[in-house]
């Protein structure tokens, strides 16, 4: 544990001061105690890790060095941009949120398996996205993307059919610093379907 002192709101509970401070309305966001004020996640992240006074702990997280820096910088921005905005290509337009398009639902699923392969390339000698050692920001941000994408969008199936992706995944979901957050999560059983034309409009 990072011992941080912060306090979490939801911003829709306090939509008058999210709206002052932030009129963007972006989600996450931070404020300091001396008003210093930060949005996009990798930022907060990165920046929430180094107010922390353990250097060991810090050092794992973040890296050790500027290589494994820029690594987990890396592995963090391909989880939340790549990963997560295909991911999100692909379920809106499979969940209605947006309305369906095969063809830009199936160029989804292409670059979702390429960007899957970038992991299991690294993963497959690997044990961790960084080093053999232990997780990072870059594991852990990965794997809370990932888990998104196996609650709303790729069944078991899929999953059985990428072993070194799924055992990372596990070693990195039952790590103590953030199995806690895993508790009540259930991975889909079936992969999201295109929906019929019934319930397409």
């Amino acid at each position: 544990s990072l011992k941080l002192d912060v306090k979490v709101l939801e911003p829709e509970k306090n939509e008058e001061e999210w709206s002052r401070l932030f009129p963007l309305k972006l989600v996450p966001c931070f404020v300091g105690p001396d008003g210093f004020k930060l949005t996009e996640q990798l930022a907060i992240l990165r920046y929430l890790v180094s107010l922390s006074d353990d250097e060991s702990e810090k050092s794992r997280l973040l890296g050790k060095d500027f290589v494994e820096r820029a690594k987990v910088l890396q592995w963090m921005s391909l989880a939340n941009m790549d990963l997560c905005v295909t991911f999100t290509r692909a379920n809106f337009g499979l969940t209605g949120k947006e309305p369906y398009n095969k063809k830009k639902v199936d160029a989804a699923y292409e670059d979702l398996e390429k960007i899957v392969q970038d992991y299991e390339l690294r993963l497959k000698d690997h044990k961790y996205l960084v080093n053999d050692e232990y997780a990072t920001l870059g594991d852990y941000l990965s794997a809370m993307i990932f888990t998104r994408v196996f609650q709303f969008l790729l069944g078991r199936e899929w999953r059985e059919a990428h072993p070194e992706l799924m055992a990372w995944f596990t070693r990195v979901t039952e790590d103590p610093l953030v199995s806690f957050l895993y508790t009540d999560v259930t991975l889909c059983e079936e992969a999201v379907q295109p929906p019929t034309k019934k319930n397409s409009h």
